[in-house]
């Protein structure tokens, strides 16, 4: 009979066992990161408002006047920046090119003083 399948040795079952075994074990590996994932998952749900509240309302605000009176010295200095280049650019010392880079600190310090503001006055409509 030469058509019959090749007889199955010990060493063909061995060989399945291990696999079986190294896989099993790799199940349980991904199983074990998967429930700790969960768990941290949950615990972000449950306790995010707490996570949250690691800094009261009055600390928050006085960050953002602190930001804000710091935007204040930024955008006061790019101005002071943009008519010193302006000047020059009158002048001639300088061209352009070289007027219009410098000008593109001062509309970010503007927008961003604008932003502490807005974050400032929700702060106060919300209390």
């Amino acid at each position: 009979m030469p058509d019959s399948p090749p007889a199955i040795t010990d060493a063909h079952i061995n060989r399945f066992r291990q696999r079986a075994r190294f896989h099993f074990g790799v199940s349980y590996v991904i199983l074990f990161g998967i429930l700790i994932l969960f768990g941290f998952a949950i615990y972000i749900f449950l306790f995010a408002q707490q996570i949250d509240r690691g800094r009261g309302s009055i600390q928050i605000l006085q960050e953002l006047l602190v930001a804000k009176r710091d935007q204040d010295l930024v955008v006061k200095v790019a101005e002071t920046e943009w008519e010193s280049v302006n000047q020059r650019l009158k002048e001639g010392t300088i061209d352009l090119v070289t007027a219009l880079y410098s000008l593109t600190g001062l509309p970010e310090a503007r927008v961003k003083l604008r932003l502490f503001e807005d974050q400032i006055r929700l702060m106060n409509e919300s209390g």
